[in-house]
């Protein structure tokens, strides 16, 4: 089941700004984004349903990229109550990715 949630300008707000979550940029031509895509998913599976997971293609969505001064792919923002708490610019080991989510929560 795919827990990871595509997000366009016109539903991030809704989406992202109640709770915890967790929202990865990205970009197709991005090979590490594909293996920070894969760690998302199985971290997601295995986390507390309050989280929310997103992910914004920065070329679909430049405005979103360019609100969040993303300047390289991937970059993972961790957020609470709609406000940036954390963010992972690069490439990161599974297990690094999680034990933010962990903390996150």
């Amino acid at each position: 089941m795919n827990r990871v949630r595509a997000l366009t300008a016109a539903d991030f707000e809704a989406l992202a700004a109640s709770g915890p979550a967790v929202i990865d940029f990205w970009s197709e031509f991005c090979s590490p984004c594909l293996e920070v895509a894969r760690s998302l998913e199985e971290i997601a599976a295995q986390a507390p349903d309050r989280v929310f997971f997103g992910k914004v293609d920065v070329l679909a969505q430049p405005d979103l990229a360019a609100r969040f001064a993303i300047a390289s792919t991937p970059t993972i923002l961790f957020l609470r109550d709609g406000a940036v708490v954390r963010r992972l610019v690069g490439a990161r080991p599974r297990s690094h990715i999680a034990r933010e989510v962990a903390a996150l929560v």
